[in-house]
């Protein structure tokens, strides 16, 4: 048998050495990169985010003024565009890390992180998180993230409580290499808050006439905003059930105007109507609004 040669070929793209030493075949295969994106990002077409680019400016600074330091909090009442901000900043601004991890908390932030496959996949876990408690998972990969060299960020949507992210937060601090946002709508202690506010009037308008194109008249869409109290996700609901109803603007305002509309005025704000029936706006305390006939 040849001895003493050693030849790099390439399988599925990726470079491997073999050597045959004193009739053994030896093969190397480097350990695959840990990606920049550890997890999917939702792709959002910033062209289509209305008057958000200030507050994703903002948000940049504050990372970079708090990195490493304190978290951060995209805060403001449900649906006023929380996500879709932090969604769309992580399509923009990605130069800005060297890795990315994202994560939609629908029950705990523990249960979100141990949960993902990808970022399970993404970290060269898979082996050993197999049969492990939710606890050890937890531990490997906050380990393993903490070995992730240079600016990182950790972006929690939907985060309902400071106590559910504080363990995390506290052991990726200890590499400083990683910064963490975190959306809300409830007010997290110890957290630098970026507030998310309503639209002005002329982005609101213009977001309204994004998504619909029946008709035309500024002072009628002013008045169905400032009915609907600027608020970002009724706004496209309004006018996109419009559209496909095939609504007169006069029409959706007189509906709008059979509604009680009642937002709390301390932060956080609920979405509450007071008023039920067939061919209104309807909601309950919790839930987005439904704009139904």
């Amino acid at each position: 048998m040849l001895q003493g040669i050693t030849q790099v070929i390439q399988i599925g793209g990726v470079n491997v050495l073999v050597s045959v030493n004193t009739g053994t075949i030896n093969i190397n295969v480097p350990a695959r990169p840990i990606p920049k994106l550890l997890t999917t990002i939702p792709f959002v077409d910033e062209k289509r985010v209305v008057g958000r680019l200030p507050i994703m400016e903002k948000l940049a600074r504050t990372i970079e003024e708090n990195r490493g330091r304190k978290s951060i909090q995209l805060a403001g009442v449900g649906g006023i565009g929380k996500t879709t901000i932090a969604e769309c900043f992580l399509n923009t601004h990605q130069a800005l890390f060297s890795h990315i991890c994202y994560l939609e908390v629908k029950s705990t932030v523990k249960h979100a992180l141990v949960n993902s496959i990808q970022l399970v996949d993404s970290l060269g876990l898979h082996d050993e998180v197999r049969g492990k408690s939710q606890t050890a998972r937890f531990n490997l990969i906050v380990n393993r993230l903490q070995q992730l060299k240079g600016d990182n960020l950790l972006v929690l949507d939907n985060v309902s409580e400071e106590t559910e992210h504080s363990d995390l937060y506290s052991a990726l601090s200890l590499s400083g290499g990683w910064s963490t946002v975190v959306t809300s709508r409830d007010p997290l202690l110890n957290y630098v808050q970026v507030p998310v506010d309503p639209l002005t009037m002329e982005d609101a308008v213009q977001l309204f006439y994004q998504h619909y194109t029946f008709e035309t008249d500024d002072r009628l869409v002013e008045e169905i905003i400032r009915m609907i109290d600027y608020h970002t996700l009724t706004i496209e609901v309004v006018a996109k059930t419009s559209e496909l109803r095939i609504f007169k603007l006069a029409e959706v305002l007189a509906i709008v105007k059979k509604k009680s509309w009642v937002f709390q005025k301390d932060f956080p704000r609920e979405l509450k109507l007071n008023e039920t029936s067939t061919g209104s706006l309807t909601n309950t305390t919790g839930s987005y609004p439904e704009f139904s006939i």
